[in-house]
């Protein structure tokens, strides 16, 4: 960087050599309207309007987006500031009235007067925060001057010449649009005519690319303004390039917003090229040879508004402290704030966090930490705001699983009750719970409580109070009723209890099975056991099998065989009928028909519909104790699942009324009486330690039957 006075004394040299020599260029500083290629038009723009805001890209005559700015020659000057979101590696060929110089060299010298922003620079600011906002400021700019946001456009077509073509014609304020997607001043220049008012305004809308000068690259182009026009009213809207008289000279005007690159003249040309406007690149660079470039006056202050006056993550409002400068919010428990987005509203021209441009609802930050966010007004000044955030604490105080000795309790989380029912002959002074919370903490009896550990006394309700993580309470009551003496009478199976299977519609098996005990069929035929290899007995009033441990009988056999079966199918459904008909039972509706999981007590269980076990089951009794289950669907039993006995409960006094089909999984193992109306299906490997007893048939595959 060069700083001697030496250097600034070259400097002052190279402007007034400059100076002298553009006076010297003909057509300098007048209009030249000859060669025009058209009559002069007269136009009325398709609306009026207003000019767009700028924000704070306002103070910015140049500006290249990420890709920098590049000059060629000793005669650009610059009369406002400059600025890239790259670095300051990205400029060339400048320097400022800060001295900071950009390297130049003795053939390439551009002086700014005013500021250079970059990503590093100037130095003693906060690099970045300006030309960031001046960045997000361009782009709005040119969403707001787009087709979307001004729609209605004339199609400068439609007024006669060629179309897209704006040389030689005169045009009244308004909004201009092109149809082949192009512009060009070529052949004559551009008139604008304010026909008196100075707020008159002008908006240029290209798909593509604006080029200015020619035919050709000899013959450079202006735009006039008459009659109280002015360069700052006028907007030029560039879907991707901007050529500006190539073979230097020509006055153009205007603020040009350029998708992509921006270049003036070519290089080698010493005739000056003159924009009184801006030239606003956002995505790509902006190259100047012998440019000069003014800065539209304005006739309004720039605003030095910068507040954050509302913000919002995930619909959690923010606690805004003007004063201090702070911003504060506090989201639900759970939530992930390493890329959460704010939504917020600025009275300011654009906003950063840290050097990067903020976008209400689309930009995301880590919230882990405080951010610091940085609001620029249009004026340039910058307000420094702190957002925390904090996680709230868990809230969460449920007890969602509760048992004793493998008992688990009914939960009622409405009326925030637990009870349960023991088996007979329990003693419930010392009894240890086991329960899962969401918790942060349970007690009982102002006594911490840890599952699996703590023992009370249940000989009267029991209060368990849970705390949260935030320090929320809630209070459960646990009943604990031990059962009584008396108990269930098992269903009187008569003559069906002499049989492991029987049914009236037929049994099947495939595969290697093992029956132990008697099978029997009717009013069905033998033909319908199939897949057993039926041996019949010499007095033909029974049948064996190799994968039979007992006799096998069927309705045609020789008597006494045909009354004996016609008995014991009866005496199976007076069973089913005695185990549906029993009244006033202990529990309905368990677990909505999902009993799995669950320790189940001696009693009457009901439900109106079906029951499903999905990973096992425990039945936990005496040896005496009677379950029945009154199922008015079908029983589903899952791949792999399990009916475990605990306490000396025995499977024959475990009764399984189904009304509709009966249907137990691979490698399922069951235990129990089944009395169904319906089919009753063992899956492959399927275990079964109990009876068969179904009102139409029985199917097995590779599967395990024993009688109790």
């Amino acid at each position: 960087m060069k700083s001697s006075k030496t250097q600034k004394a070259y400097f002052a040299v190279l402007l007034l050599l400059s100076a002298v020599f553009i006076s010297s260029l003909p057509g300098c500083g007048s209009s030249d309207t000859t060669g025009a290629k058209f009559a002069s038009l007269s136009s009325t723009g398709s609306t009026s309007t207003t000019p767009v805001s700028l924000g704070a890209a306002v103070p910015f005559a140049v500006f290249g987006g990420g890709a920098g700015m590049t000059n060629q020659g000793i005669f650009t000057a610059i009369n406002g500031d400059m600025g890239t979101t790259g670095a300051s590696a990205m400029i060339t060929g400048f320097h400022d009235t800060g001295a900071n110089v950009y390297t130049e060299t003795p053939l390439n010298i551009g002086t700014v007067n005013g500021t250079i922003h970059s990503a590093t620079a100037p130095s003693g600011s906060a690099p970045g925060v300006i030309a960031a906002a001046a960045a997000l400021a361009v782009q709005t700019a040119f969403d707001n001057l787009s087709p979307a946001a001004l729609p209605g456009g004339i199609d400068v077509s439609s007024l006669g010449g060629g179309a897209g073509e704006l040389g030689g014609r005169t045009l009244a304020p308004g909004i201009y649009t092109s149809a082949p997607g192009t512009f060009a001043i070529q052949g004559g220049d551009l008139t604008l005519d304010a026909a008196g008012d100075p707020n008159a305004v002008w908006v240029f809308q290209m798909a593509t690319s604006l080029t200015v000068g020619g035919p050709g690259a000899a013959f450079p182009q202006s735009v006039l303004l008459v009659n109280g026009a002015q360069a700052r009213n006028v907007f030029w809207q560039v879907g991707s390039t901007a050529t500006i008289n190539a073979a230097g000279g020509g006055t153009m005007v205007g603020t040009m917003i350029s998708s992509a690159a921006i270049t003036f003249s070519t290089a080698g040309n010493v005739t000056l090229v003159t924009l009184e406007g801006r030239a606003l690149a956002m995505n790509a660079s902006v190259t100047m040879v012998n440019t000069r470039i003014n800065v539209p006056a304005s006739t309004v202050a720039l605003n030095s508004d910068k507040a954050i006056t509302a913000y919002s993550l995930n619909g959690v409002a923010g606690m805004i402290n003007e004063t201090a400068k702070t911003i504060s919010l506090t989201v639900p428990y759970g939530t992930n704030v390493t890329a959460q987005v704010a939504t917020f509203t600025t009275t300011g021209a654009g906003v950063t966090a840290g050097a990067v441009a903020q976008t209400s609802g689309r930009t995301a930050n880590d919230f882990t930490r405080p951010v610091a966010y940085t609001v620029t007004a249009s004026d340039s000044t910058t307000a420094a705001y702190t957002v925390t955030v904090s996680v709230a604490l868990n809230s969460a105080k449920a007890i969602t699983a509760y048992s004793l000795n493998g008992v688990a309790g009914m939960i009622n989380e409405t009326a925030k009750t637990i009870s349960l029912t023991m088996p007979y002959g329990t003693n419930v002074t010392a009894q240890v719970a086991a329960f899962t919370t969401t918790g942060a903490g349970v007690t009982a009896l102002a006594v911490a409580q840890t599952s699996g550990i703590t023992a009370n006394d249940f000989t009267s309700p029991v209060a368990y109070t849970v705390t949260a993580s935030d320090n929320t309470t809630a209070a459960y009551t646990v009943t604990v009723t031990v059962a009584s003496a008396a108990g269930l009478a098992p269903v009187n199976l008569g003559t069906a209890g002499n049989f492991v299977i029987l049914t009236k519609t037929g049994v099947s098996t495939t595969g290697t099975t093992a029956v132990v005990g008697d099978i029997g069929v009717s009013p069905v035929a033998a033909s319908y056991l199939t897949g057993f290899s039926l041996i019949a007995d010499s007095t033909n009033a029974f049948s064996t099998s190799s994968v039979v441990a007992g006799k096998l009988y069927a309705s045609d056999y020789a008597p006494p065989t045909p009354a004996y079966m016609t008995t014991a199918v009866s005496d199976m459904q007076t069973a089913f009928t005695d185990a549906a008909g029993r009244t006033t039972p202990d529990f309905t509706e368990l677990g909505a028909g999902d009993i799995s999981g669950l320790t189940l007590v001696p009693g009457l269980y009901k439900w109106g519909t079906g029951v499903s076990i999905t990973n096992g089951v425990t039945l936990s009794g005496g040896a005496n104790d009677v379950w029945i289950f009154q199922i008015a669907g079908d029983l589903i039993v899952n791949n792999s699942a399990m009916v475990t006995l605990v306490g000396g409960a025995q499977a024959k006094n475990i009764f399984w009324q189904v009304s509709g089909q009966v249907n137990l999984g691979t490698a399922a193992d069951f235990k129990g009486i089944i009395l169904s109306q319906t089919l009753i299906s063992l899956n492959t490997g399927a275990m079964m330690h109990g009876r068969l007893l179904a009102q139409t048939a029985v199917t097995l595959d590779a599967s395990k039957v024993t009688k109790p």
